[in-house]
């Protein structure tokens, strides 16, 4: 008994190829957030390390969030800028439970 016969091609979605530039672009942007936590900490007293841990924090949820968005786009470009945003925002979780861990 034969069925229909199935067609295995890639389907064209009419989408540009992601740009691997702006993905590395999205990850620099992305990790920015983490290193103004880091030079925050440098400042003086406990009232640098409190706006800097906010304002990093900030910065990775923000750009979590425009990474979702643009992820979605059609354009290459911008497909690829939400990827490395969301690629990066992964790597300053990751970064900052792995120095969690650390002072345990």
């Amino acid at each position: 008994m034969s069925g229909p016969q199935l067609d295995y091609e890639t389907p064209d979605t009419g989408r540009t190829p992601v740009s691997v530039l702006h993905s590395f672009a999205g990850v620099f942007a992305a990790l920015t957030g983490p290193g103004i936590a880091f030079v925050g900490a440098w400042m003086p007293g406990l009232g640098g390390f409190l706006i800097g841990s906010l304002i990093g924090g900030i910065v990775v949820l923000t750009a979590l969030i425009f990474g979702i968005v643009r992820s979605r786009s059609p354009d290459g470009r911008r497909r690829g800028f939400g990827i490395g945003l969301l690629i990066g925002s992964g790597l300053s979780l990751l970064a900052a439970g792995a120095c969690f861990a650390g002072i345990r």
